[in-house]
């Protein structure tokens, strides 16, 4: 008996070691083995096409884009489609129907006929109309006809609840204080008025001055400089290893294609040999073509993100940062 359950046990031990083995490998592969990506197009006087390709594991996983319109995007997985639509993406027959519904109010798209107005009487029937027919108290029911005098009572008494005159009399409310009370409480109001903006700007330049001096310290100039030289290593990591640009523009005016292709000059340097712009001084025009294509490694991110975020600078920052927003809570309450 114990024989077997050491066996089981083994079995076990092993499946766990083989499933742990396979979800490393595919972390590790996620984390080293490159995406590699590759953006190609033109534009001429017909339009800009434009093709976006994404491979993952040698081509296993991939996803591309193509333009132009309607696009065209899909992802698959070996010979699996995992993701095939378009963009943007084609109406239904069931969607179009709605919308035409709902333009026209009916279910079919058809414009429903409209209703005929009703005639307006005229206006000796309109007149009849509007008088109330006088009841005849012999052949009325008993108790039918109202009393006058109570009639006229109850009219009083509603006109007196719900007139604006009895609302606003002087009995209702407090006298007026006169022209000096009026204008004695705008001034108060202006003061009112001025005291909280203020209090207002006073708390917004505590505020400020409290930010400046915590920027202003030498651990956050640390942090700062920090956190440039982690995002230059994640833009040096995702930067393109090949760039071939092939650009023929103008403006229609000599002079600003001038100065566009002189601030082209300055940066040809940094740009590379890849990237040639040809000026043109006599017609508008934009046209050319490029390819570009590189590698990025999620390596990058996750180690350059992670030695940020674990640096205690950060820390420091973000617990003097809190701190600020309590005391302005507490000074705002």
């Amino acid at each position: 008996m114990l024989a077997i359950v050491l066996k089981v046990l083994s079995i076990l031990g092993i499946v766990l070691l083989a499933v742990l083995a396979v979800m490393l490998l595919g972390l590790a592969l996620v984390l080293f083995f490159p995406f590699t990506y590759r953006l190609s197009g033109s534009k001429d006087a017909e339009g800009l096409r434009l093709s976006v390709k994404v491979n993952w594991l040698f081509g296993m996983f991939r996803v591309r884009f193509r333009y132009p319109q309607p696009g065209r995007l899909t992802a698959k997985a070996l010979w699996f489609s995992l993701l095939d639509m378009k963009i943007p993406p084609e109406k239904t027959v069931r969607e179009e129907t709605d919308s035409g519904s709902a333009d026209t109010g009916s279910p079919a798209g058809k414009k429903a006929p409209r209703k005929a107005a009703p005639s307006k009487p005229s206006e000796p029937e309109s007149a009849e109309a509007a008088e109330p027919k006088a009841i005849d108290s012999e052949s009325a029911p008993e108790g039918a006809v109202p009393n006058a005098a109570e009639a006229t009572d109850d009219t009083d008494d509603q006109k007196a609840e719900g007139s604006p005159d009895a609302a606003a009399s002087p009995e209702a409310g407090p006298s007026d204080a006169g022209p000096f009370g009026k204008i004695s409480q705008k001034i108060q109001g202006i003061k009112y008025t001025i005291y909280n903006i203020y209090d207002k700007i006073k708390g917004i330049w505590e505020n400020i001055s409290y930010y400046m001096e915590l920027l202003q310290e030498e651990n956050t100039k640390q942090l700062a400089a920090h956190a440039f030289s982690r995002a230059g290593r994640i833009l040096k990591g995702i930067r393109p290893k090949h760039v071939k640009v092939r650009l023929l523009f103008g403006t229609g005016s000599p002079d600003t294609t001038g100065y566009l292709y002189g601030a082209y000059c300055i940066l040809s340097a940094p740009l590379g040999a890849g990237v040639c712009v040809t000026p043109d001084f006599e017609e508008k025009r934009l046209e050319g073509e490029f390819d570009i294509a590189g590698h990025v490694l999620v390596w990058t991110f996750v180690i350059n993100g992670l030695r940020l975020v674990l640096d205690k600078k950060l820390r420091i920052f973000l617990r003097k940062l809190k701190a600020g927003q309590k005391k302005l809570k507490e000074a705002a309450a």
